[in-house]
């Protein structure tokens, strides 16, 4: 992460999918984060890979943190590329990609309620991949003395940063996630709260929906 990425962006948060029968034609959606265009396709040819014997795989992705790249593919289904690629701009997402894949079950659609079906799995599979925002998130370690662990404890639970894990050795070190937007403010509360014994070290960042 850097000055130069997003404080936050709305993607999808997990894997999502579903299936349904139209007219005897079984579709199955999935979506998931996939933030950059190598992220996407390596996505779709997972995906893929897993229905070897579909009659068609079609697929929208939108790519980067400022919905830079659009991409989509009908494969010989008219319109149902274009109908996934929309299901994601409707969640106003990016970074993400929606597979729709299709086993024909011997009676023709027509290529409007056919597109619509395509369009219908992207969107069930996206929202049930959880679409959210999310934000720069600090990952820090922090050590401080077993006696002020039960404080530290309480006021963890009562704040705006979340206690990943603790592990007791020579001292209690507490792994912790706080938004770079408060990393000021938690930097001070720990100097509050330990005058000075705890030292917060940054081990890490990533983006996370929170709550």
């Amino acid at each position: 992460m850097n000055d130069q990425l997003p404080e936050r962006y709305r993607t999808l948060s997990r894997e999502g999918t579903c299936e349904f029968t139209e007219k005897k034609s079984r579709f199955i959606g999935w979506a998931a984060p996939a933030l950059s265009e190598t992220d996407a396709q390596a996505y779709i040819a997972q995906v893929t890979a897993r229905y070897p014997d579909c009659s068609a795989v079609l697929y929208g992705y939108i790519s980067g943190y400022f919905n830079n790249i659009h991409r989509f593919y009908d494969s010989h289904e008219p319109q149902g590329g274009l109908q996934i690629l929309e299901a994601l701009k409707k969640r106003e997402v990016t970074g993400a990609a929606a597979v729709v894949v299709r086993y024909y079950g011997g009676i023709q659609l027509g290529a409007g309620p056919l597109g619509r079906a395509f369009g219908r799995a992207a969107a069930q599979a996206a929202q049930d991949a959880l679409p959210a925002e999310v934000e720069q998130t600090l990952h820090y370690r922090v050590q401080f003395p077993y006696e002020l662990s039960g404080k530290l404890e309480y006021f963890f639970e009562h704040s705006p940063y979340l206690l990943e894990n603790l592990t007791y050795a020579e001292a209690v070190t507490a792994c912790v996630l706080v938004r770079r937007s408060d990393q000021t403010a938690f930097a001070a509360d720990m100097a509050a709260l330990t005058a000075g014994k705890a030292r917060p070290e940054q081990t890490g960042q990533s983006y996370r929906a929170w709550p």
